[in-house]
């Protein structure tokens, strides 16, 4: 895993918004811990017969949580850190299902309370190594959109989240 494992594409025309197409909001720098917020992707999914790859779009709801708790819930023992989540990292409770292969940065999304405005906290970036066969206890770690506000205001030339 990358520490900064984040990027930006530039489009070679504007995007047509529709009902599916919408514009993703950045978010503030403030805390999102215990937030309500979806995990959504097109990578594989556990059926009866293993694991396939997804030609429609999967998404979980799901829970975020602070570093401490992600470390606890990975680890159970804070002394025993081995660096691969930081806090530029968000990390979200799975209860065993979430975003698995091929899902590398798919969005942490926290929909607005009438659900039209989706703001990305963070962006799926935990190898399969650390998802355990993509179904386990173990959290989901994002890499934290607002631990890049400055980069992605810079590269983007966006003035405001």
């Amino acid at each position: 895993m990358h520490l900064n494992d984040i990027a930006l594409v530039q489009l070679a025309t504007p995007a047509r918004l529709n009902e599916r197409v919408k514009i993703a909001y950045l978010p503030s720098k403030k805390s999102y811990n215990g937030r309500r917020v979806f995990v959504s992707g097109w990578g594989h999914h556990r059926t009866d017969r293993g694991y396939r790859v997804m030609n429609v779009l999967q998404w979980e709801e799901t829970t975020t949580m602070s570093f401490i708790k992600c470390y606890w819930k990975r680890f159970g023992d804070l002394s025993q850190r081995t660096g691969w989540v930081h806090t530029n990292h968000i990390c979200a409770d799975t209860r065993g299902e979430g975003p698995c292969d091929n899902d590398g940065g798919a969005p942490l999304t926290l929909l607005s309370e009438a659900g039209t405005r989706g703001t990305v906290l963070g962006l799926f970036s935990t190898p399969t190594v650390y998802a355990e066969a993509c179904q386990s206890d173990y959290p989901a770690v994002f890499t934290r959109v607002s631990s890049h506000l400055d980069w992605v205001k810079k590269v983007s030339g966006v003035t405001s989240t």
